[in-house]
């Protein structure tokens, strides 16, 4: 005869496992911003602190609230039915997001609410004590709460006020010697993340604000859509779920070619590397980004592939279908879905191509290189154009011996281009290959005074 046992794991093992779930501080921030715009805030506000050696950090929003009930209902973990129909812009799924990921990041979590109509409430869970007496959540009072509020916060109408202490991505700089430069760099990874994975709503009208240490975090629209060259290709919308009314849509772009973008454009985007890099997919659910590049497995990362991008968007009624995990940052493309993306992917990818092979042909006409193409041996040779003008303006200077080594310097540097190591740098990392610029007098003037160099 089978008999039941209490198998429950010791709140101590437990807290630490659910700790360890795979979030980092990007990440574990971004869940708890996807609670404030669940919650219909206007303004979120990230913020840093130091207090007596122990770093603590807050996200503030100005969204609907939760009285103490709704309060400690939230606080419990896996809150939420993950099979319950969710509503349109609601960015939550198993009801755990706070909770886990704030403890991946903190030894204690607080949690201030107040919604127009009650008064404010908040709630503690504290590593240590759920260690030593389990799974016990600390309901605070009213003097209680107001140590814990950040003073510039301590009068809010309605909102919800998460709080970290103990952070352990920023408690282990507090001793360094470049303690802020490191936790500034924190900060603009922080900004560049957030600015991507939330650029929609960021951008659209009527937005939301983010901002971190009272600077606005940008939005950052993957797809370019507001630089000169950005093409959208072609769309497509597809129906799933249960009962196929639910509908995802595809759609493809193509990215602007870099000499279309100013120096801050490119920086924003890390680089031409960088853009060459995150090319492939770009999913969506509820307009919050879930999947930031890469095919995803449908075809492989290609150099001339670099502008290729193709946007997806799927609402959360999904969820089930696409696998979504509790970090909402990885899940599960349908089989039928893959079909769809593939015969979409040739699109930008040769929009891309074109951009390449366009920009390929504008340098063959430089005059300063001649491409020649033997179509028999199919083979490619790079010679030095004699007839540019700028090399016989020189030429004209020159006494015959002169115009030898010359001539002899310049077969040299076309037989010597380093043409396998800029294929092997192009072709197995994407990377980005910089060149000079032509009349450059600054760089022209460093060549001279090498030249005179004894």
């Amino acid at each position: 005869m089978s008999r039941k046992v209490d198998a429950s794991p010791p709140p101590k093992h437990h807290i630490e496992a659910l700790s360890k779930i795979g979030y980092n501080f990007n990440t574990a921030v971004a869940d708890i911003v996807d609670n404030s715009v669940s919650a219909k805030s206007k303004n979120i506000q990230i913020e840093f602190y130091k207090i007596d050696d122990v770093a603590i950090f807050f996200i503030a929003d100005d969204g609907v609230g939760m009285a103490e009930p709704e309060l400690i209902s939230n606080m419990s973990i896996g809150c939420k039915d993950p099979t319950d129909a969710r509503s349109s812009g609601d960015l939550g799924r198993f009801g755990a997001g706070l909770k886990t990921a704030s403890f991946s990041q903190a030894d204690v979590l607080s949690v201030i609410s107040k919604t127009k109509s009650s008064s404010v409430a908040a709630a503690v869970w504290d590593k240590a004590v759920v260690a030593e007496c389990g799974w016990m959540l600390e309901v605070l009072d009213e003097p209680e709460i107001q140590k814990i509020i950040p003073n510039n916060h301590s009068d809010f109408e309605q909102g919800t006020i998460v709080r970290w202490d103990n952070i352990w991505a920023i408690q282990e700089l507090l001793h360094s010697p470049d303690k802020q430069l490191q936790i500034d760099e924190l900060c603009v990874k922080l900004h560049s993340y957030l600015g991507l994975y939330f650029h929609r709503f960021l951008s659209k009208p009527h937005s939301i604000s983010i901002k971190i240490n009272n600077r606005p975090v940008v939005a950052i629209d993957p797809f370019m859509r507001n630089i000169k060259g950005s093409e959208e290709l072609a769309s497509t919308s597809l129906r799933g779920g249960k009962h196929g009314k639910d509908r995802l849509v595809i759609t493809a772009y193509r990215l602007p070619f870099f000499t279309n973008m100013t120096k801050s454009q490119l920086d924003l985007y890390g680089g031409e590397a960088s853009i060459r890099q995150n090319q492939g997919l770009y999913v969506y659910r509820e307009e919050r980004l879930i999947v930031a590049g890469g095919w995803m497995g449908l075809q492989k990362n290609l150099n001339l592939a670099g502008l290729a991008r193709i946007q997806v968007d799927i609402p959360a009624s999904l969820d089930e279908e696409w696998s979504t995990d509790v970090k909402k940052s990885s899940l599960q493309i349908p089989q039928k879905v893959k079909s769809q993306i593939r015969r979409l992917i040739s699109k930008p990818v040769a929009a891309s191509r074109g951009a390449y092979v366009y920009r390929g042909k504008q340098e063959v006409e430089n005059h300063f290189w001649l491409i020649i193409h033997d179509e028999r041996n199919d083979r490619i040779t790079y010679q030095i154009d004699s007839k540019n003008s700028n090399l016989r303006g020189v030429t004209e200077q020159l006494d015959s011996s002169g115009k030898r080594q010359l001539a002899q310097y310049l077969l040299s540097l076309a037989a010597t281009i380093p043409v396998n190591h800029i294929y092997a740098a192009m072709g197995n990392s994407l990377k980005s290959i910089s060149q000079g610029f032509i009349n450059d007098e600054e760089n022209i003037m460093d060549l001279i005074e090498s030249l005179n160099d004894e």
